[in-house]
């Protein structure tokens, strides 16, 4: 039975962190996930180069600062060809998907509800890479070499990131949405680890509140407040999986739309700062 921590203010009685221990509960899919997250951190480019550890991102981004551009995220760093890129690609879309479809049916109906009504004003794209754009339906690729299929299933929103042995400085995030959600799926001592303090915490500056760091743990936050992750060891690996709503990709994903709407041609390199609302 997962263990609920809910934290609650005023008197709008609006959750405003929601902890999740033993959240999965099935070992071998947080398995998969994990695996999945190697390979990503392995193959892929790390957007926050400047910090500790790895962050890759996933499904639709704005582009670079200098040159907002609205488009699927190109980030392996090694060449495939074109059939093995798709399959990471599709390993990778389909790992984020089945996290989503679990994080909606697990996680406590307040907040994912709040969530949901958010999404759905906002019309933002689905996750998705290139060569599978499609609405719905995504495919889990077992040991077994046998694709798992799920042809209706939704679709994750489409802006994530895997994290491996990640610690973010205390920082607030612009998003349109009240919540983010991350899920630690790994937090693995090294055997000759002797040591007691580990790191890798969860900090909540804000509501003043240190999330001590455990695997298969759910985190449902406002990423809109001050927040960060403690430092950790060498000796420790952590891994996980974050659902972001982002301020400036919708901004872009708008002036995007406004421009199609206006029949200007958008091309890969055009700015589209200009166009937003």
């Amino acid at each position: 039975m997962a263990n609920h921590t809910l934290s609650q203010v005023g008197k709008t009685d609006k959750i405003l962190l929601a902890v999740i221990r033993d959240f999965c509960g099935y070992q071998k899919f947080t398995d998969y996930i994990n695996n999945v997250i190697d390979d990503a951190t392995d193959n892929r480019r790390n957007i926050r180069p400047t910090h500790p550890g790895t962050m890759i991102q996933a499904g639709w981004n704005a582009g670079p600062r200098h040159a907002r551009v609205w488009g699927l995220v190109r980030n392996l760093r090694k060449k495939f060809s074109q059939e093995g890129k798709l399959a990471k690609d599709r390993k990778m879309l389909g790992a984020l998907c089945a996290v989503w479809n679990m994080i909606q049916a697990k996680a406590p109906r307040e907040p994912i509800d709040d969530l949901l009504e958010v999404i759905d004003e906002a019309g933002m794209p689905n996750m998705a890479v290139e060569g599978d754009t499609a609405e719905s339906g995504y495919t889990l690729f077992l040991d077994d070499g046998v694709p798992l299929t799920f042809e209706t299933a939704c679709r994750a929103p489409g802006e994530a990131y895997f994290t491996s042995n990640y610690s973010a400085p205390v920082h607030s995030d612009a998003s349109y949405a009240p919540y983010t959600l991350a899920w630690f799926t790994r937090y693995e001592k090294h055997p000759n680890c002797s040591r007691k303090i580990l790191g890798g915490n969860f900090i909540d500056v804000t509501l003043r509140v240190r999330v001590i760091a455990a695997a298969d743990t759910l985190i449902i936050f406002d990423s809109q407040e001050f927040h960060g992750t403690t430092l950790a060891v060498d000796e420790l690996k952590r891994a996980g999986v974050t659902f972001a709503f982002s301020t400036h990709i919708r901004k872009i994903y708008e002036a995007m739309l406004k421009a199609e709407k206006e029949n200007i041609l958008v091309e890969h390199e055009v700015h589209l700062e200009d166009m937003i609302i």
